[in-house]
């Protein structure tokens, strides 16, 4: 059964997926082959992926 944290949903513009949850974020951001093109994280997320973050710099947004 596929988890939640393996979900992508197609982004809005449709150049791309929404990738979310921690281990397949964590996948896609040590994935060298893997073009990020956006990273939007809450602040509390972006500290926990710090070491996988390298330069990108993430977008933060409050959690609700």
């Amino acid at each position: 059964m596929r988890g939640k944290s393996h979900q992508q949903n197609k982004a809005p513009s449709g150049n791309g997926y929404w990738i979310y949850g921690k281990h397949a974020c964590e996948a896609a951001l040590t994935n060298p082959r893997r073009k990020i093109q956006r990273c939007v994280a809450t602040a509390s997320a972006a500290r926990e992926m710090e070491r996988f973050l390298n330069k990108l710099r993430p977008e933060i947004l409050e959690a609700h």
